[in-house]
């Protein structure tokens, strides 16, 4: 049995999902990610309605870790993800504040503005997934990484998206052979960078591998576990 299969996502459920369903998907790896990075800060650049933020948020409570967790956005939308009114923002508030207020705090600004609050070499997660065109996710990518540590990840959803507005499959194929890397496929996909100048992409004494489908296996799997629930229009938090 590979040492994937005895890892926490195969037992996770989410305890927060909205209607938008891209990235649940993408929560089993997200638990194992905290789970064995022990992370001391994760910053997530996109927050919108949260679904991929509480994750991380629900893996730090139920795993009892000493870890930061920052999100920043300004919950104004874009032209992809549409653009919509300062109730979405006082919901994801709300529901931060009620579960997970000891650790968890929001930016309400662009990501720029935010860029000098966070120091240098200090997180430990990245996500990336505000605006998907080209130079967005660019200009994010090389504005944010300084602050990632040696050894530290960064996220980049939407990686399988190839259409005219949405640039982040080509940025991925640019990148993701200068480092340490790793894709998903399954749930639009998601791009993993590990900060260092090794050549393979390991966590928690895993190897990730592309050749052994034993990872890809376990993930888009337990991908599929969890949209049972999620897809449900009565699990929706918002």
């Amino acid at each position: 049995m590979h040492k994937i299969h005895l890892s926490p996502s195969s037992f996770f459920c989410p305890k927060y999902s909205s209607h938008i369903n891209n990235w649940h998907g993408h929560i089993p790896f997200a638990c194992d990610l905290v789970y064995y990075e022990r992370p001391s800060l994760i910053v997530e650049l996109g927050v919108h309605l949260g679904d991929s933020y509480f994750a991380f948020c629900q893996a730090v409570k139920e795993f009892n870790l000493n870890t930061q967790c920052i999100g920043i956005d300004n919950w104004q939308g874009d032209e992809q993800s549409g653009f919509y009114d300062e109730d979405v923002f006082y919901k994801v508030q709300n529901y931060n504040n009620e579960n997970y207020f000891k650790f968890s705090r929001f930016i309400k600004s662009d990501f720029d503005e935010a860029l000098n609050l966070i120091e240098d070499k200090s997180i430990d997660i990245l996500h990336l997934d505000g605006c998907h065109k080209k130079e967005n996710i660019s200009h994010d990518f090389y504005n944010w990484f300084p602050k990632v540590k040696e050894n530290g990840y960064v996220l980049l959803h939407d990686i399988t998206i190839n259409r005219h507005d949405f640039g982040v499959y080509q940025f991925w194929e640019e990148i993701h052979d200068n480092y340490p890397s790793y894709s998903f496929f399954h749930s639009c996909g998601l791009g993993i960078i590990q900060k260092n100048n090794k050549s393979i992409l390991s966590l928690g004494g895993i190897t990730f591998d592309s050749s052994n489908n034993s990872i890809k296996d376990h993930y888009l799997y337990h991908s599929l576990r969890i949209t049972q629930f999620t897809n449900k229009s009565d699990a929706h938090i918002i």
